[in-house]
């Protein structure tokens, strides 16, 4: 009963706000025809505004104060200035050309994969508030995790959670031992590269007009935004250890074939950022002729990819709620079928998400009486996501 009650709670302060917050213009250069509906969405959202309040909150107190700067910054501003050093086509193949030379792409990635459309590159695409947390799509094995517009916040924020408990942790266990008084960890590093590691999310998951989302591609084992990333950290002057950090959100650099690809994901950043990773401090050549990192596998390093796991309950709480407010909008509100598989429902589905979060909407599910619960809280996203579906 408390979960329902706060989750509706959430869904009439958003309503609220709908009528009378005033429209601000924006200023993003994201082509997606429906990035400023998801920006009308995140900027409605409780959860997604107060977890922004918390990410920036945790930048003020990074004790290096360029670092905050160059942090806040980015969030502020999610630029992909990285395109500025390829600006024609011919160029933007060839640094193409030779991340596949190096093996560092598929072959299915192409030119718009790395470089994602906007009109301005001194621009972001859409505000760090408004982006999902990952893709979506109908099929349950890829239903994203915080896939809804203000997902990025929330996701980023509860990483941000987990990463500070974890360093508390690690200091807490393992301090006083025998062999060390101390056990020293940079706070500094784990809050920058967490809250770094899917700013380019901003970017390769952009807002079409019928309420989906850009389809991201790959560059090496993994997708885009994270290589995007440390292209981007590498044009902004990041310090190298952040960088490194941030490279591990994927894969801890544990000698073997988790630390190639680390390596890897720096190698190919350097391509895209057109800057030489063994100059900038990131990699080293070693005698057998191959690169690696300039840093042994620290904890902190541990720490961030760790704490980038919440994607494993998010994924199939998504997938379970909008399995349900389908279900609902054909019982109980009359849709068709057609109108539960295209952009209506998309926006539906946008737009619920976005107020209650997966997870909050998640536990009012498994409650006993779901569909007494959800139906008014749906009730309230349709009447708000046709006015933006209009």
């Amino acid at each position: 009963m408390q979960c329902k009650n706060i989750l509706l709670s959430f869904f009439l302060l958003s309503a609220i706000s709908l009528t009378v917050l005033a429209k601000q213009p924006v200023a993003w250069s994201g082509v997606g025809q429906g990035n400023s509906r998801a920006e009308e969405l995140a900027q409605q959202s409780i959860a997604a505004k107060s977890a922004m309040q918390y990410i920036r909150k945790n930048i003020l107190e990074i004790k290096r104060r360029s670092l905050r700067t160059q942090l806040l910054g980015f969030i502020d501003n999610p630029a992909p200035t990285y395109q500025l050093r390829a600006v024609t086509l011919e160029e933007k193949k060839a640094v193409l050309e030779e991340l596949r030379k190096a093996n560092l792409v598929p072959e299915t990635t192409n030119v718009e994969g790395i470089y994602p459309p906007v009109a301005d590159p001194k621009r972001g695409a859409q505000s760090f508030l408004a982006a999902p947390g990952s893709y979506y799509s109908a099929s349950y094995t890829s239903a994203g995790h915080h896939s809804y517009p203000g997902g990025l916040p929330i996701h980023t924020a509860l990483n941000l959670r987990v990463g500070l408990a974890m360093l508390r942790n690690y200091k807490l266990q393992y301090t006083n031992s025998q062999i060390s008084p101390t056990f020293l960890l940079s706070s500094d590093v784990v809050v920058s590269a967490i809250i770094l590691h899917d700013v380019m999310k901003t970017l390769v998951f952009q807002w079409n007009d019928d309420g989906s989302q850009f389809l991201e591609q790959q560059v090496g084992t993994t997708g885009t935004h994270h290589v995007l990333g440390l292209a981007e950290q590498f044009c902004r002057n990041f310090p190298p250890e952040v960088i490194i950090a941030t490279a591990s959100a994927h894969n801890p650099p544990r000698p073997g074939e988790l630390r190639k690809k680390v390596v890897a994901y720096l190698r190919a950043a350097a391509i895209i950022a057109r800057v030489d990773p063994i100059k900038y401090g990131v990699l080293v050549e070693t005698d057998l002729g191959e690169y690696d990192l300039t840093l042994p596998a620290l904890a902190e390093h541990f720490i961030v990819h760790l704490s980038d796991a919440d994607y494993f309950y998010s994924e199939h709480a998504a997938a379970t709620v909008v399995d349900r407010i389908r279900l609902l909008a054909e019982k109980e509100l009359g849709w068709s079928k057609a109108e539960t598989t295209g952009a209506k429902f998309n926006w539906l589905r946008n737009t619920f998400l976005s107020m209650s979060t997966g997870i909050a909407a998640y536990q009012v599910i498994i409650e006993k009486g779901e569909d007494r619960k959800l139906l008014p809280l749906l009730k309230i996203a349709v009447r708000k996501s046709e006015r933006l579906y209009q």
